[in-house]
């Protein structure tokens, strides 16, 4: 299932647990800002993907039936992780920017990272707002920097300066270095 139908189920899953839990397709419309008719359009096109009536719905309101019932205790399972993923403050996690100049390409930069865990690192296209610099050409503020020589077929200095002496961006440095160096048997 592709990454577009699976997001179009998860927001059927949410409308559906909401309009459970108010018991009224207006009420939930109004508590989640969108037309009730969006939203019993919302709740036709899923009954219609899974092949069931999730909803009985009465002049007085809606109530499950035993499909929506076991469908809603997906979505409540879902809003909770969301919930959760919300509200955790996590002290120990920092965002890390890194500028890399453009004589240098960096293909594949999300997986590169998979493995670090202490941080959550993104490529910032300015270099004034990076905590961290890599650059083909040695650095003019000689603060905080280290060189490193690719070997192999691709014969290359490279200059990583951190601008703080910081311990969390200097990880990183020596997690990109140990990661671009060959492992010395």
């Amino acid at each position: 299932m592709s990454l577009k139908k699976q997001l179009a189920v998860i927001k059927y899953l949410l409308a559906l647990n909401s309009t459970v839990k108010f018991g009224s397709i207006n009420t939930a419309a109004a508590k989640n800002g969108i037309k009730p008719s969006n939203l019993s359009r919302l709740i036709s096109e899923f009954e219609e993907i899974v092949g069931g009536k999730l909803l009985n719905r009465t002049p007085k309101g809606v109530s499950p039936t035993v499909l929506g019932a076991k469908v809603c205790a997906l979505a409540e399972q879902i809003e909770h992780e969301l919930e959760k993923a919300d509200c955790e403050e996590d002290k120990d996690i920092q965002i890390i920017k890194i500028y890399v100049s453009s004589e240098l390409e960096f293909t594949d930069f999300e997986n590169f990272f998979a493995d670090f865990n202490n941080a959550i690192i993104v490529l910032t296209p300015r270099r004034k707002q990076a905590d961290i610099i890599i650059s083909g050409q040695s650095p003019k503020d000689k603060t905080h920097f280290v060189e490193i020589t690719l070997s192999g077929a691709l014969r290359r200095k490279i200059w990583f300066q951190s601008k703080s002496e910081k311990e969390l961006p200097l990880k990183v440095i020596d997690f990109i270095i140990a990661k671009l160096l060959p492992a010395h048997n």
